[in-house]
């Protein structure tokens, strides 16, 4: 695509070191040698000449709390990454921002990024000591986050020398100086503050970066946290106790998962203690809310004792497959086998309990047919081998077996399906009859 504006690619892409799109911004600013605030003019009026539609882009100040934040997911972000990557030629540079969470968390982005820049001074370090391109990190920006994870060292937002929060790049100069007075933003590694122990969300936050670094999330569920919601309470029900709900564990949980089914999205640090009340990742229930709810109703059951007096739950759906498909069987000749009640949970996806207590009127004509099935089987295969016992067949099978009975009495067992002792003693009387039979005045 022809265009006035160079193409700039994003550092750090495809890891948890992505740059933001504030950083890159400026880079891409210092690349046409003039400053954010020149190039964000020059971009709309681009825009308008291009594309007929006049837009205001931010004014320079790229970290603003009470304005447009370029790392966020608002539709100002939007618009603005649309004209950059539109007058670039990159189509990556949602990348670079939390786009992903659009229709996931609320819309105005509250308590979601810093309200100024905030870097590592050991990262910034690093780059200046081998004279590598800096730049800073999206995971820097969010809120949850109050350290580097690489090299466990608190963030910096002040110059060290005039104690100006930086909320705006210098015009001139590179990012390793302050916007103020214009002195180096490097400390010296003794006024590094170490921190050991990572903040509430880190982890949450690392993977749902990475994730978005990489390509992996592109665009949230939409409402993802009112499908986990609805979908957690409604596997939670026989947790729930119909008395006593202000004693039962289970049904605290359930009381605090009913609060979040509000159609409003909530805010990111609403999302991170959802996840961490649940035990569920952040990232998961962005991108599968469904398969997030049955992994946290899993620990749910797990953490709690289920309540033996309560019944499971089952919609009027599975009651009426369930009904149908036993009438049918009941309604069948006498010539196809039923199944066992086992095998008629396992096909149905119930429990044996489930079916004795829902449908007590047909298990009891169902378990009689089935006793009568199970003893015609049991009379027709002792006939089949006591028939086989009395044949020419068996004396020739008794010879190569050795002239073995417990031997035949497997191999009666195994051919026409009786139980041991049953072959054991059919054997026996056709023994019995044969010797009569030979010898007829024997005693």
């Amino acid at each position: 695509m022809s265009s006035a504006f160079f193409d700039l690619e994003p550092l750090g892409m495809g890891s948890t070191e992505v740059e933001s799109f504030s950083s890159f911004f400026y880079r891409l600013a210092r690349l046409h040698t003039t400053s954010a605030h020149a190039l964000a003019c020059a971009l709309g009026d681009w825009w308008a000449k291009r594309i007929g539609n006049p837009v205001v882009l931010s004014a320079g100040r790229l970290y603003n709390g009470g304005g447009v934040q370029l790392c966020g997911y608002t539709d100002a972000v939007a618009t603005y990454v649309g004209v950059v990557s539109e007058a670039t030629g990159r189509s990556d540079l949602s990348r670079t921002t939390l786009l992903s969470l659009r229709g996931v968390a609320d819309g105005k982005c509250h308590c979601v990024l810093h309200q100024e820049r905030s870097w590592c001074p050991a990262c910034m370090e690093e780059a200046a000591s081998v004279q590598a391109p800096y730049y800073d990190r999206l995971l820097w920006n969010l809120l949850a986050i109050e350290r580097c994870p690489i090299h466990k060292v608190r963030l910096e937002s002040t110059c060290p020398l005039c104690g100006s929060h930086q909320r705006y790049y210098h015009s001139t100069a590179s990012m390793l100086d302050c916007w103020r007075c214009g002195q180096s933003l490097l400390r010296k590694p003794g006024t590094w503050r170490l921190c050991e122990q990572p903040s509430f969300g880190e982890r949450d936050c690392c993977d749902l970066v990475s994730a978005i670094a990489d390509g992996r999330l592109i665009k949230g569920t939409p409402g993802a946290f009112r499908v986990f919601s609805d979908v957690l309470l409604g596997l939670m029900q026989p947790l729930i106790s119909v008395k006593g709900a202000m004693r039962a564990d289970g049904d605290k949980q359930a009381r605090e998962v009913r609060l979040w089914r509000s159609r409003a999205p909530p805010s990111f640090a609403t999302m991170l203690r959802r996840c961490h009340t649940v035990g569920v990742g952040l990232l998961e229930v962005i991108e599968d809310p469904v398969e997030a709810a049955h992994r946290a109703c899993q620990l749910e059951f797990a953490r709690h004792e289920f309540p033996i007096q309560r019944k499971p739950l089952r919609c009027s759906d599975v009651m009426r497959t369930v009904q149908e498909r036993m009438i049918g069987l009941l309604a069948s000749s006498g010539e196809n086998a039923l199944p066992s009640l086992v095998a008629l949970a396992r096909e149905l996806q119930v429990s044996v309990g489930y079916i004795r207590y829902r449908f007590p009127a047909l298990v009891m004509p169902y378990c009689e047919r089935l006793r009568l099935q199970k003893l015609y089987q049991h009379r027709s295969s002792t006939v089949a081998a006591v028939n086989w016992l009395y044949s020419t067949e068996m004396p020739e099978v008794f010879d190569a077996l050795d002239r073995s009975r417990r031997a035949l009495a497997k191999h009666v067992s195994v051919t026409f399906g009786t139980s041991l002792n049953v072959a054991r003693y059919a054997i026996r009387d056709a023994f019995i009859a044969l010797a009569w039979a030979e010898h007829p005045g024997g005693g």
